[in-house]
């Protein structure tokens, strides 16, 4: 009886492609060549938005040195603040451009790193002396943070999430009913309402109010201003991608039958607003070494946080294990980079403002001209102070509106 050899047995079956794999060999074909010129153009753009708004914000702030007791309201009959109006409409204009269009090209975990930015681009410009009246030396120290964080914004640019990872437009709303995501808004939400309810004129809750000097106030108050410039970033982001890149790039007319779309325009109408008012209310408290530094380290860091649990951009990353450690390393030393270059350069402005209060020789060299990473917020301070001191309310009352 002939003898046939045992059938040979089928070869085993290719591992299937990742999610993120397949996402990958889509979007850039079969070399896996991950190289994506729109991030790099968002990246860029995020940058562009930094520097400008930085030299906004001085000529900003030499306006308040300047231009101090002049009307804003323009007129024909009397001086009035063109350097506060050109300073505005430049980091208006930046912002509402620029780095709307950036959020759209890149995702928001590497975008908001990049914000931070503005304030290197503020010191630096500020030590060059490239905006007039504004000249400043920087410390080892300063010098070391700016470094430390230009460091973080590149390798978090560099080993971030990626565009092709993003979730679609038409998704988000899904997204937004997670449990996950949920559980991180209600809670930062509540927060945020709370203090707008406690700080509100003639609040029923006024008796929770602290002190309008207090620390707990100033705290708490930019801790809710970070939170709410961060959702405003996000909602900027749905914006960017439904109108530039869906109506106007693919015209794509379904975006204005989404509700996500005009949930982003309330969401935008509800939190900028929320966000300068609480941070009026923070840096009137006199306390903007820590409101600086907290206000900018809340924003960047729920950026990221939104990022990964709204339009899911670490699902991808965590497969690397390797990039993802680069990744929350690089984040933060930017957030503790940003952190110590404003409390630095915050802690040198009271200096320089002790020491021309004090100074024998009367020369100026007080908070004017120093401290170029809160002078973004040296508008609203001296507002601040300026109508606490008009009101004459008493130690425990309500501070700035």
């Amino acid at each position: 009886m002939a003898r046939y050899p045992p059938p040979s047995l089928p070869p085993p079956p290719l591992s299937p492609l990742t999610h993120c794999e397949g996402l990958e060999q889509t979007n850039n074909g079969s070399d896996g060549d991950d190289f994506d010129p729109m991030y790099v153009v968002g990246v860029s753009l995020a940058a562009l938005s930094a520097l400008i708004s930085s030299v906004a914000l001085l000529i900003m702030k030499r306006s308040a040195d300047t231009e101090a007791g002049l009307p804003l309201r323009p007129s024909c009959t009397h001086r009035w603040r063109r350097l506060w109006w050109l300073g505005f409409l430049m980091n208006t204009g930046s912002e509402v451009s620029l780095s709307v269009v950036a959020l759209g090209m890149a995702p928001i975990s590497v975008i908001a790193p990049i914000f931070g930015l503005a304030i290197v681009f503020s010191a630096v410009l500020a030590r060059l002396g490239w905006v007039p009246g504004v000249k400043e030396s920087l410390s080892r120290a300063e010098w070391a943070s700016i470094v430390v964080i230009v460091v973080g914004i590149g390798l978090c640019s560099a080993f971030g999430p990626s565009t092709e990872h993003e979730i679609a437009f038409e998704d988000i709303g899904k997204f937004f009913g997670r449990a996950s995501f949920l559980g991180y808004a209600c809670p930062a939400a509540a927060f945020v309402l709370f203090w707008v309810a406690v700080l509100l004129p003639r609040s029923p809750l006024l008796w929770l109010r602290p002190g309008s000097r207090s620390v707990t106030l100033s705290i708490c108050a930019s801790a809710a201003s970070g939170i709410a410039g961060a959702f405003s970033i996000v909602f900027s982001k749905i914006f960017s991608e439904a109108i530039i890149h869906r109506w106007l790039g693919k015209g794509d007319t379904s975006v204005f039958s989404d509700g996500v779309t005009y949930a982003s325009v309330a969401g935008i109408a509800v939190c900028a607003p929320a966000q300068l008012w609480l941070l009026n209310w923070a840096l009137g408290s006199g306390k903007a070494a820590y409101v600086v530094p907290l206000y900018t380290v809340m924003i960047i860091c729920n950026n990221v946080i939104q990022g990964g649990l709204l339009f899911d951009e670490f699902t991808c990353l965590a497969e690397s294990e390797y990039k993802l450690a680069v990744f929350v390393t690089a984040l933060l030393l930017t957030v503790a980079g940003v952190a110590l270059l404003s409390s630095q350069q915050e802690g040198a402005r009271s200096r320089g403002g002790a020491a021309s209060r004090g100074g024998a020789d009367g020369s100026s060299v007080g908070p004017e001209l120093s401290g170029p990473s809160a002078s973004a917020f040296v508008p609203f301070r001296r507002s601040s102070r300026r109508d606490s001191a008009s009101m004459r309310l008493p130690r425990e009352g309500p501070g700035p509106p």
